[in-house]
């Protein structure tokens, strides 16, 4: 049972960075780094005590903010859809979280932790390989 909840968490959340219906823009590397942030921040919003949402959000977007405005990497457009993209990804996450009733029992937080590590280590690399891309520009 715990290993088809577990499988099942792990389909929904990777659900999103494989289905993304934009195509070629903005790049994919924004579009994974928006989805892992949202996925992490969805989590530790029901399982981190003292999380703070709006600083995570505020740094994201700043972050994206000045990509676009300095290097010219994507539109307007482009990063109002990051911005709805990471707000569908949070609440998804959430809602799949919910179900699996981590909002009441957190004690059950701990058995997902590893899914959202790796997250956490792929929205590294997508850092990583925009750090890259800039000192290539």
């Amino acid at each position: 049972m715990k290993f088809t909840r577990l499988l099942i968490i792990k389909l929904v959340l990777l659900a999103p960075f494989f289905s993304n219906p934009l195509g070629a823009a903005p790049d994919k590397l924004f579009i994974d780094l928006v989805n892992y942030s949202a996925s992490i921040d969805g989590y530790s919003s029901l399982c981190v005590q003292n999380y703070d949402d709006d600083q995570e959000l505020n740094s994201l977007f700043a972050l994206l903010r000045e990509l676009k405005d300095k290097y010219l990497l994507f539109t307007d457009d482009d990063y109002d859809m990051l911005k709805s993209t990471y707000m569908k990804t949070k609440s998804a996450t959430i809602t799949q979280l919910m179900k699996l009733k981590l909002n009441v029992q957190k004690s059950s937080c701990s058995n997902y932790l590893k899914i959202f590590e790796r997250f956490d280590r792929k929205k590294q690399k997508s850092l990583e390989d925009l750090e890259r891309m800039i000192n290539a520009y």
